[in-house]
């Protein structure tokens, strides 16, 4: 597996929140379309490519003659192993001087959903904020227009 390819794997994960089973799913048209739906099991989740991510990916697939299909195999054409996947992130890692026990797919995963419910968490906050604000601003209309009467 070469560099460019691990950091793309690595991006996506961290980016998008994508497990190695959904790896598959991550094709030219996919990333070309910008949106979508990923499907492991029962479950289904709505994910959105961002612009900057997206732009990147599609210059790789260029790069390397991937037209359609997944974006992502191993080196005989088949699905990512992922034993193939945490040895190049540690490899990478050692190279960084980042310790290698916290390069595994799982863990970018973790880092990705804990970031999202902050976010969410800060959204919530920010909309609660707002409502309060707008509150404030119809009682502030109500008590102009109560006046004139």
């Amino acid at each position: 597996m070469h560099k460019e390819q691990i950091y793309f794997i690595m991006k996506t994960i961290c980016v998008l929140g994508v497990s190695l089973r959904e790896f598959p799913q991550v094709t030219v048209g996919f990333i070309k379309k910008g949106r979508g739906e990923f499907i492991t099991g029962e479950n289904v989740r709505k994910i959105v490519v961002p612009s900057g991510l997206q732009k990147e990916l599609l210059a790789y697939c260029a790069r390397n003659g991937i037209r359609k299909g997944p974006i992502f195999l191993a080196q005989r054409g088949g699905d990512l192993h992922r034993v193939v996947v945490n040895s190049a992130m540690k490899q990478l890692c050692q190279l960084a001087g980042v310790n290698p026990e916290k390069a595994t797919p799982s863990c970018l995963r973790e880092l990705y959903e804990q970031t999202q419910q902050e976010l969410q968490e800060n959204i919530s906050v920010l909309l609660f904020q707002y409502y309060e604000k707008l509150l404030e601003a119809d009682d502030v209309t109500a008590v102009w227009e109560g006046r004139g009467l």
